[in-house]
């Protein structure tokens, strides 16, 4: 596996795909809460892709609504630290791969404000 790979790789966890795996996985649960904070949340990504488009990076979007709202599911300290690393992890890789700062730093406060909606 080359360095580039492992970036890709981390930026994976922000796929669609992985988003509906987590969402799949918590309707089999169930788990009310967690469900209506990742729809509310989705829907807030799909509607940020529509308006907003290209100029934020929307994986990084989508792995830190996941990775904030399964951090609150989980609330272990060890869960916590585990995703705080990795999704610094997926911020970078995603400047390493498109070396663009400004939409990450866009992606990150968008992690923030659907973040902050979708868990109130």
């Amino acid at each position: 596996m080359t360095f580039k790979e492992l970036l890709r790789d981390l930026l994976a966890f922000g796929s669609p795909i992985f988003y509906l795996l987590v969402f799949a996985r918590a309707l089999v649960g169930p788990y009310p809460i967690f469900i209506n904070q990742l729809i509310l949340a989705g829907v807030l990504i799909f509607l940020g892709v529509v308006v907003i488009g290209s100029k934020i990076d929307w994986y990084v979007v989508r792995a830190g609504i996941l990775a904030w709202l399964t951090t609150l599911f989980y609330a272990h300290d060890g869960f916590t630290l585990f995703v705080l690393v990795t999704f610094t992890g997926i911020a970078l890789s995603a400047y390493k791969l498109h070396n663009n700062l400004n939409k990450v730093m866009w992606a990150i406060v968008a992690v923030l404000v659907i973040g902050l909606i979708s868990v109130t």
